[in-house]
């Protein structure tokens, strides 16, 4: 038998290497739940930060003059859209939205909408300068439409937006109609008109 000094040395060594040992599980436990700390706080960051710039892009969409819309590449569903173009289609949200764009009459045919994906689909983005949108209501809008192929979540989508140039336009043609009657007035006049500058 080992003598009761050589037992208390063999349990003091053991204890003190015990001792060592949970020193050695709580610093490695701590240094782990310092850097899961540190990895959450980063993330609770970057989860904030992705929320800010959210809330930042929903608050431009929302409140954008332009009209603005997203549907389905794969069959053209209405998903979301703003206020701009609720006013400029007449569109009611509240029936329009999960609709496709030939429920809604946008396309007159599906080989019509096939065939704009198509080009979509081949060129990413597109833009039409000079595009007449006619609303519920029947009335003609002029607008310059952009297209943007984009991925929502898994499913790739269309971003369009109309930029309504209705009154510019006819400003435009009132202009035009004024130069033309002022010049057929100016050439059959009786009267000698001269036009000169002022220097």
């Amino acid at each position: 038998m080992d003598s009761p000094i050589d037992i208390a040395r063999d349990l003091t060594a053991v204890f003190s290497l015990l001792a060592v040992m949970i020193f050695l599980v709580i610093n490695t436990l701590r240094q782990t739940l310092d850097r899961m700390q540190a990895e959450g706080i980063e993330r609770l960051r970057a989860e904030q930060a992705l929320r800010a710039e959210e809330e930042r892009f929903r608050k431009i969409f929302d409140l954008s003059p332009v009209a603005i819309n997203v549907t389905s590449l794969k069959d053209g569903r209405l998903l979301e859209a703003n206020e701009a173009y609720w006013q400029l289609t007449g569109f009611d949200p509240k029936t329009a939205i999960g609709r496709t764009t030939i429920e809604l009459t946008i396309w007159d045919t599906e080989e019509q909408r096939q065939d704009f994906v198509r080009r979509l689909s081949a060129y990413k983005s597109l833009h039409n300068p000079n595009y007449e949108f006619v609303n519920v209501a029947g009335e003609k809008h002029i607008t310059i439409a952009f297209y943007e192929l984009i991925d929502s979540g898994n499913e790739p989508c269309i971003l369009s937006m109309f930029y309504d140039i209705t009154d510019q336009k006819q400003a435009q043609i009132a202009r035009q109609r004024s130069d033309e009657h002022f010049r057929k007035v100016f050439h059959v006049s009786p009267v000698a008109i001269v036009i000169t500058t002022l220097t």
